[in-house]
């Protein structure tokens, strides 16, 4: 399996033609991205030697590439320079920005498997730990349900926020432990 780490802190390293903003934005030592065909010659080139690709989109936390979707409705837990975690708004347009991208990502994978992270997340700012449950489950259904995927995120998405549901792949990492 080649898990995928398409996003992180700082940028968003995926073409994405409902927001292209995102990628448009990355300048200096952040430019640079996956084309949407770079992934299908990645996806096809893996599958014919037998290895999976699992994309993971960093959400709620280390979601600072997210900030070119503000304009579009995507809100932040803080609205200092180094932001990072999404807010799960009352209005919900963080999730339905978010439920937009995701499905486009979602499309681009052939794997059954889409990790959304869910790590390192905190009671920041205008976020509290039942609003981050809420969008994080919500995601998580909306991977499984409406992508027709297995959800996937790290310990946190099961130990901290507790969204995780039966079906969902958890990643150990270091804070906790099975016992």
């Amino acid at each position: 399996v080649l898990h995928l780490h398409a996003s992180d802190h700082c940028r968003w390293g995926v073409e994405s033609k409902v927001y292209p903003q995102l990628t448009a934005a990355l300048k200096g030592d952040m430019a640079g991205f996956y084309t949407q065909a770079d992934i299908k010659e990645l996806v096809s080139y893996a599958k014919h030697r037998g290895i999976r690709v699992v994309p993971e989109f960093d959400i709620p936390g280390h979601a600072r590439g997210l900030i070119p979707l503000e304009d579009e409705g995507i809100k932040f837990c803080t609205t200092t320079e180094d932001r990072s975690q999404l807010y799960n708004d009352p209005g919900n347009s963080t999730l339905k920005v978010l439920k937009e991208l995701m499905r486009e990502m979602a499309g681009l994978f052939e794997d059954d498997v889409f990790n959304i992270g869910c790590d390192e997340t905190t009671v920041v700012g205008s976020c509290d730990k039942e609003g981050t449950f809420r969008l994080e489950r919500e995601m998580v259904n909306t991977i499984q349900k409406s992508y027709g995927k297995t959800p996937e995120g790290w310990e946190e998405v099961l130990f901290t926020e507790d969204a995780a549901t039966a079906t969902t792949i958890v990643d150990g990492w270091s804070r906790h432990n099975a016992s």
